[in-house]
């Protein structure tokens, strides 16, 4: 049974809910509470749990012994002996997207009840094995339920790789092709197909049958946290100048006898982003990156010295980084924890649970499932994701319902006229820098 009280929006939520439905509604306002209850509404016992790795470790085992008394186990090789050990209970099984294609032949024995596949975009494409193998086990569940902050990611087609996996393309096309027929037209610049004017509107009006969207009104008067967002720039380094100009002109440049050399213009745009970060990567994976001077630390001190009574989180991009904050950290004398798997449940309950160390190490490809940091009140974002479904994610992991402060702020630090500029700049506009790579003439 579901032991904890549903909130005035959750409980409309589960009301309006009939069938096979995709739930959408702001990130940390209660969906997988929604889900839960409707295991109860439906009085489903047998239940398949899907998300990504980090949420499946980190957060959904936790969610059902919060809020219910049901069994649940996760990732098992043989969810079938774990449902006849307990035949007579409520039983969840949780599993990520990976792991369940490697072994669909194991869930394909469970007569499923009920299916909650959470993080819905990361099966948003029907070319790969995890949305196959979702398919096939999926598609014989009476009731299924897809879970996300958003309706789309980056591309309208994101939308139809999950829909079709509620109601088998009755909504919006029998096939990815019928839905570009309907929906899109082919770029005349090559560049694949492009959404026909008003597309959006008229594919969420085509898909309403099988989709709950909160209303602009209701999202406006939860209990949210206000997000605060602040934009520190800083300048390049001589160094930083140096080397990304040799880049930006050569797609070639050295430092300490290691080199970055190129002839790729999407690699080189990354290698820029990293050295706007106080890091030269080299373009051997088997030699050590180099580091740059970057007035960015000193940004990063000022903030947590100046924020001495919050929990600061530091959202970065690439491995590196974390080195070099560590060490920088370390030598300020500033404490911190560092959250670098998604089996880091204890590290997670100590920054949660305790008032020190205040300041954690986040990179933003971990941002899922971590619903232990919601106690943080300042994102930094040190470097930003490429994708704006990643930094969405990372920043509803501290604003939640669920947060006991009034506001959120996030501090932006990027470098005048660098590279991390425009990742930002693209970021703030709702869009994913991966998409807008395939015009790099813009952005060199």
């Amino acid at each position: 049974m579901i032991i904890t009280p549903l909130l005035k929006h959750q409980q409309k939520a589960l009301d309006t809910i009939k069938g096979s439905c995709g739930i959408y509604m702001p990130f940390g306002s209660g969906k997988s509470l929604v889900a839960l209850s409707m295991i109860e509404s439906l009085g489903a016992r047998r239940i398949l749990i899907t998300s990504d790795r980090n949420n499946i470790i980190n957060t959904w085992g936790d969610q059902i012994s919060r809020h219910t008394d049901y069994e649940f186990i996760v990732r098992p090789d043989n969810p079938l002996t774990f449902i006849q050990k307990n035949k007579d209970s409520v039983v969840c099984i949780c599993i990520n997207y990976d792991l369940l294609c490697r072994r669909v032949k194991e869930y394909l024995k469970v007569d499923w009840d009920l299916w909650i596949g959470d993080e819905s975009s990361e099966v948003k494409d029907q070319r790969t094995a995890k949305h196959k193998g979702t398919r096939v086990i999926t598609s014989n569940i009476r009731k299924r339920l897809i879970l996300n902050g958003r309706i789309m990611t980056e591309r309208l087609e994101d939308i139809y790789g999950q829909v079709v996996l509620l109601d088998e393309g009755k909504s919006l096309g029998r096939t990815l092709s019928h839905f570009r027929g309907r929906y899109m037209e082919e770029d005349s610049q090559g560049y694949g197909f492009i959404p026909r004017r008003s597309a959006f509107t008229r594919v969420r009006r085509d898909m309403a049958k099988v989709s709950y969207f909160m209303t602009p009104e209701e999202e406006a008067s939860l209990k949210m946290p206000e997000r605060i967002y602040n934009v520190v720039t800083v300048n390049m380094t001589p160094e930083q100048k140096r080397i990304d100009d040799e880049l930006k002109l050569h797609f070639q440049a050295v430092m300490s006898e290691k080199v970055i050399d190129t002839k790729y213009a999407a690699v080189t745009y990354i290698k820029r982003i990293q050295v706007m970060g106080g890091i030269f990567r080299p373009t051997e994976e088997t030699q050590e990156p180099e580091r740059i001077p970057t007035e960015k630390l000193d940004v990063v001190k000022n903030i947590i010295q100046s924020n001495k009574k919050d929990k600061i989180i530091i959202w970065h991009t690439y491995i590196p980084e974390t080195d070099l904050l560590k060490d920088y950290l370390t030598e300020q004398g500033i404490e911190y924890v560092v959250v670098d798997s998604p089996k880091c449940s204890d590290v997670l309950e100590k920054y949660r649970t305790n008032k020190f160390p205040k300041v954690a190490l986040v990179r933003t490809s971990l941002c899922k499932g971590l619903n232990q940091l919601v106690g943080a009140r300042i994102g930094v974002f040190y470097s930003n994701p490429l994708s704006y479904s990643r930094r969405a994610q990372a920043e509803g992991r501290t604003c939640r319902i669920t947060s006991t402060s009034n506001d959120t702020h996030y501090f932006d630090i990027v470098c005048r006229n660098g590279t991390d500029q425009v990742v930002h700049h693209m970021l703030s506009q709702k869009k994913g820098l991966t998409f807008c790579l395939t015009n790099l003439r813009n952005l060199l």
